[in-house]
C-alpha cells in the first residue's frame, strides 16, 4: 500500500503552511499553575502522585494535541482518556489514550475492534504559570509494525505557541500518529485532507495510575465490547512487591484476568492480551510505578538512578536516601524542608519520617 502525501501545488503549500501559521512569538502554554502550586499544599490528589489533580487537568487540557485526519476517514470515533504524572522537579508527563472504537479494513489488511494508539508529551515548568513541551512520543502501531518514535521537536508543527500543542497527522483507518506527512511509511495512508479535531480532555477521564486508578478497570464500551485500562488493582502493598520483583514487566501480572477489550462473542478469544492494551503502554511510560516526587523521598538508594521522579541519592542521617531538588520557587512536601537545595526530613532522619501514602520504603 502506498503512502499518500500532499501534492506540491500552490494550494497544498498554503494548506501545509497553515500548520505553522498559528505559531506565536511566545513558547509553551500558560496553564494557570506554577510548579509550586501544582505540588505544594495539594487541594485534591486522588491518584496520590504529589501533583494536584486540577493542575493535571490544566496540563492535559492546555497541551492537548491537534489531530489532522486523512481524507475519507470513517473510523475516528473514540472515547479518549488521559493521565498525568510528575517525572522530576518541574517536569511532568502527559499520556493521551486515543481509545478508538475500531479500525477500518484496508486491502490486504484486516481490522479489529478497539485501537490503542496514544501520544505522550513531556512538559517542563518555565516561569510564572508557563510550561513548555520538551519531548513528544507518537505511537504508530506500537510494538507491531512499529514506527512509534520520540519526535525531533524542531520537526514538529505546533498549533498555537511553539512547544505548546503539537499537530498530529493520523493515518487513514489504522490511526498511526505522525508529526510529519513524510514520516508516514508505505503501509499507512496519510494526507492532510480530512477533518481537524482536538484530543478531547474531560475532567472525569483522568486515568490516575496503576496504584490509584481513578477510572478503575472498565473505562468505555463499544456495542457489547468493553474496553479496560487497569487490571484488578490488588492494593499498593502487592503492587509494590511486584515492582521490586519485576519492575519492567508489571503489566504481565495481569495477563490472566485483564482484558484490553473483552469480546461478547463466545467464538472469539475472551480477552485481548494485556500486551495489546493501553495497560501495557501506560506501564511502558511509567504510570505503573510509584514514580512521584513524594513517594521517592527517603527511599533507599545506591545511586541517582534508584530515585524515582528525578531524585538524587544523598546522605541523610548517615544513610543513603533519595532527595528531591527544591529552591525558592519549588517547595518541599509536608514533613520536609529545603536545605542546600534538597528536600530533607525536618526530623533529620528518614527512619523517623512517616510514609505519606502508605507505600513501603
Amino acid at each position: 500500500m502506498r503512502s499518500v502525501h500532499v501534492a506540491l501545488g500552490t494550494a497544498s503549500i498554503l494548506t501545509f503552511a497553515s500548520y505553522s501559521s498559528f505559531a506565536l512569538a511566545e513558547s509553551g502554554q500558560h496553564i494557570g499553575y506554577t510548579w509550586a502550586q501544582c505540588t505544594a499544599g495539594l487541594t485534591v490528589d486522588a491518584d496520590h502522585d504529589s501533583l494536584d489533580d486540577e493542575c493535571e487537568l490544566a496540563l492535559a487540557s492546555e497541551f492537548q494535541p491537534r489531530l489532522r485526519f486523512a481524507s475519507g476517514e470513517s473510523a475516528k470515533d473514540r472515547h479518549p482518556y488521559w493521565a498525568v504524572k510528575p517525572t522530576g522537579t518541574r517536569t511532568a508527563r502527559i499520556y493521551y489514550a486515543m481509545s478508538y472504537f475500531k479500525e477500518m479494513p484496508l486491502p490486504f489488511m484486516g481490522s479489529h475492534v478497539g485501537d490503542t494508539e496514544f501520544v505522550v508529551l513531556q512538559v517542563e515548568w518555565q516561569a510564572s504559570d508557563r510550561w513548555k513541551s520538551t519531548a513528544l512520543f507518537t505511537s504508530a502501531h506500537y510494538l507491531a509494525t512499529d514506527d512509534s518514535a520520540w519526535a525531533t521537536l524542531s520537526n514538529v508543527h505546533w498549533y498555537g505557541n511553539t512547544y505548546g500543542r503539537p499537530w498530529i497527522f493520523v493515518a487513514y483507518g489504522k490511526h498511526g500518529n505522525y508529526v510529519n506527512l513524510d514520516d508516514c511509511p508505505a503501509y499507512d495512508t496519510c494526507n492532510d485532507g480530512g477533518p481537524e479535531e482536538d484530543v478531547q480532555v474531560l475532567s472525569n477521564r483522568n486515568l490516575g495510575n496503576y496504584f490509584y486508578p481513578l477510572n478503575d478497570s472498565v473505562a468505555s464500551s463499544y456495542g457489547d465490547y468493553t474496553e479496560h485500562y487497569w487490571g484488578p488493582n490488588w492494593g499498593a502493598a502487592a503492587l509494590e512487591a511486584y515492582l521490586e520483583a519485576d519492575p519492567a514487566n508489571i503489566w504481565e501480572h495481569d495477563n490472566e484476568e485483564f482484558c484490553g477489550w473483552r469480546s461478547p462473542d463466545p467464538s472469539l478469544p475472551r480477552c485481548v492480551e494485556a500486551k495489546n492494551s493501553n495497560l501495557r503502554q501506560l506501564c511502558d511510560f511509567d504510570f505503573c510505578d510509584g514514580n512521584s516526587r513524594e513517594t521517592a523521598l527517603c527511599g533507599s538508594c545506591t545511586n541517582d538512578s534508584d530515585c524515582k521522579g528525578g531524585g538524587t541519592c544523598s546522605s541523610i542521617g548517615g544513610a543513603s536516601k533519595c532527595t528531591q531538588a527544591c529552591d525558592e520557587s519549588v517547595s518541599c512536601p509536608a514533613g520536609y524542608a529545603c536545605s542546600s537545595n534538597e528536600c530533607v526530613p525536618k526530623s533529620g532522619s528518614c527512619a523517623k519520617q512517616v510514609a505519606s501514602i502508605g507505600l513501603s520504603r
